[in-house]
């Protein structure tokens, strides 16, 4: 499925709203001035998705509770992104499509383990499979893992 703004008119109330709340995000991101860390930070919020900290790895429950003790005007940002896209998710959530495909990763995961998941999020880019710049990059080396991807291991 793509949504782009020409198309959202005929695409009905699902496509419209998702659409509105996706423009909201990004209007919000596009104003924010994050630093990395920050934005790491909102990461690892966005990924909590507003969930029980003690449900959440240990890891992840550190990274929320540090972005809930963000400066109240970087806070109040994020939030900004943050809520719109929590809300899209929601709205998907709402879908019998996504639903579908969510029980069949769901599934998938039942049979792979997290080091696979890991290697499917973030690959190896070999220098044949590097078409913009030609140069062999690593996405996996521990010098370029978030703190948000150590939450998860």
């Amino acid at each position: 499925l793509t949504i782009t703004a020409d198309r959202v008119p005929g695409m009905g109330r699902f496509a419209n709203t998702v659409w509105g709340l996706f423009c909201e995000a990004h209007d919000a991101r596009f104003q924010a001035q994050l630093s990395e860390e920050v934005h790491e930070l909102l990461c690892a919020a966005l990924l909590a998705g507003g969930g029980d900290l003690d449900s959440l790895p240990e890891g992840l429950q550190e990274l929320v509770r540090r972005y809930e003790n963000l400066p109240k005007q970087t806070y109040k940002a994020c939030q900004a992104i943050l809520r719109p896209l929590i809300a899209l998710a929601l709205e998907c959530g709402k879908q019998q499509e996504f639903k579908n495909k969510l029980e069949l990763v769901i599934q998938s995961m039942t049979q792979i383990s997290s080091e696979e998941i890991v290697e499917y999020l973030y690959p190896e880019v070999n220098e044949e499979d590097d078409l913009e710049t030609g140069s062999p990059q690593s996405s996996t080396s521990d010098a370029s893992v978030t703190s948000t991807e150590r939450a998860l291991r």
